[in-house]
């Protein structure tokens, strides 16, 4: 069995069985552990790959209902932009029909949606966004 702990720009990989370790540099700065038994003995490099979450745009959509205000509100409040990037966003969504407001992990991409759903739920406007690959 085998441990992985890496912080920085260090690995340190424990084989159990064996009970000795090693450190070694890897070329990325990160930090993430792997259970022990989760990971397979193999090629050092092979051991160290991180697979990536590709991006996701949230996308918000145009309606004639939705306040302008609220549209402000909603990027303030959970996309956490400031006033004048979030007007100028509001008004890239009034004029042009859409307008891509961040580029997000999808579990945060999906997260952010409902919540805009919500809120807009909540106030009854028929606000809605959308979620794309980057």
């Amino acid at each position: 069995m085998l441990s992985y702990f890496s912080q920085g720009r260090q690995a340190i990989y424990f084989d159990h069985q064996k009970g000795n370790g090693k450190v070694v540099q890897t070329n990325e700065a990160r930090a993430e552990v792997a259970v022990p038994g989760t990971i397979e003995e193999t090629d050092i490099e092979d051991a160290t790959r991180v697979h990536r979450i590709p991006p996701y745009k949230v996308i918000f959509l145009n309606d004639d209902v939705t306040t302008m205000d609220f549209v402000i509100h909603v990027l303030i409040t959970l996309f956490k932009k400031d006033i004048e990037t979030a007007v100028r966003l509001m008004l890239e969504v009034h004029h042009l029909g859409s307008a891509v407001v961040d580029i997000l992990p999808l579990e945060e991409a999906e997260l952010r949606q409902h919540q805009v759903h919500e809120a807009a739920r909540g106030a009854r406007f028929p606000l809605r966004c959308v979620i794309e690959p980057a």
